[in-house]
């Protein structure tokens, strides 16, 4: 898919920071009306509400507060994913810092940038106060996707973005519970060349960090293979030595916050936190920790051969695994998912093919959404001939 835009140094360091949602005027929803004058529009309206369902992550968000309008409301979009937004009254313009691109809604004359780039061949829509893009817009930026099929009462918009990942609900599952309030936003990467790690240390990973005056900091990370774990806990312990260093003589007061940093390497994950409260920040990772399990998915297909996927996982049953992997496709049903592709390779009904799911070689009598796996299980997809 060719992406929309290109990304300028100074806006990449605006979409970094993750800063609290949204500095606006209480019941501004993204910009004031287009009323010439700048003023706020409150949140109230007098309807219809939002007509189509809008799904962030696999989250169905509320839209019972949104005016009815084509396209994905921006800032509501923007506020389940902790991205941030901005009104500039002299531009008329507002603005949704997304993950690695700004996009701008002018509210005049509806048309859109993305990284300060108009989008050619579509426009916004803005509706008391509330910008809509549509679904192409928000589909062509890295990293997200939108999934877009019709219902019965309107469109259902299915939005995946950067942070939709397990490690990166966990990153922020682990800053909301410790009070950790470092706002600088940067990949796994960054830590590692900070420290000196060599390039492919971490598989995956985002690190936080405070300004100046601040000690706090997070990195959730997961490790590559042939990681050196060694060289990882000292990185970071040298990184807590730095912050204990500075914070002695620099704003004393953060001393005991650089001296409780947690440093946690946990099967392949790693976490370096320094917040308020780090027990219940370490709490929450190695909980998360604890719920992995990764399975084996054996795949036979029409010609006989077999792959092995492996798939890591905190999902309690095989059917989300299998969806999310990639590995499947199927149709919800009365008893849930019902598999018709694997790895590629549509089952003909026609020819009487059928996926059949077994464990260790017997024969599951529950569907995929209902059957619970355990760390180290084995699954098989087998293509079979025959009701």
């Amino acid at each position: 898919m060719k992406k929309i835009g290109t990304l300028a140094l100074s806006l990449a360091l605006t979409a970094s920071l993750a800063l609290p949602a949204l500095a606006a005027e209480d019941g501004m929803l993204i910009s004031p009306a287009p009323d010439g004058e700048g003023t706020a529009q409150e949140a109230a309206f007098p309807g219809p509400v939002y007509n189509d369902v809008l799904v962030v992550n696999g989250q169905v968000l509320d839209t019972s507060a949104i005016p009815d309008a084509d396209g994905i409301p921006m800032r509501l979009l923007l506020e389940s994913d902790h991205g941030n937004a901005g009104w500039y009254a002299e531009e008329n313009l507002g603005v949704g810092y997304f993950e690695g691109a700004t996009v701008g809604v002018n509210v005049a004359t509806f048309a859109i940038t993305v990284n300060d780039e108009t989008v050619e061949g579509v426009t916004a829509a803005v509706k008391y106060g509330v910008s809509f893009l549509p679904a192409e817009v928000i589909d062509g930026l890295e990293g997200y996707s939108v999934e877009t099929t019709e219902t019965e009462t309107g469109l259902r918009y299915e939005v995946t973005t950067p942070n939709g990942t397990d490690l990166m609900q966990l990153a922020y599952d682990v800053l909301e519970a410790s009070g950790c309030t470092a706002s600088m936003k940067s990949g796994a990467d960054t830590y590692a060349m900070n420290y000196s790690l060599p390039e492919g240390t971490f598989a995956d990973g985002v690190l936080f960090m405070g300004f100046n005056i601040s000690a706090d900091t997070m990195l959730v990370a997961k490790l590559s293979e042939d990681a050196d774990r060694d060289a990882v806990m000292e990185a970071l312990e040298a990184n807590k030595q730095s912050l204990v260093d500075t914070f002695s003589w620099y704003v004393p007061s953060n001393l005991p916050k650089a001296e409780d940093a947690r440093m946690v390497i946990e099967g392949d994950y790693v976490l370096f936190l320094v917040a308020d409260n780090a027990d219940a920040g370490e709490q929450v990772f190695r909980d998360f920790v604890a719920s992995r399990k990764t399975i084996d998915v054996v795949v036979t297909g029409q010609d006989g051969t077999s792959t092995t996927v492996s798939c890591e996982t905190g999902e309690e049953f095989l059917g989300p695994v299998l969806l999310d992997s990639g590995l499947v496709e199927g149709e919800m049903g009365e008893y849930g998912l019902f598999i018709t592709t694997v790895n590629g390779y549509t089952a003909d009904t026609d020819a009487q093919e059928w996926w059949c799911i077994t464990k260790g070689g017997e024969e599951v009598t529950t569907g995929a959404d209902t059957t619970p796996i355990a760390d180290g299980d084995q699954f098989e997809l087998t293509l079979k001939t025959g009701w």
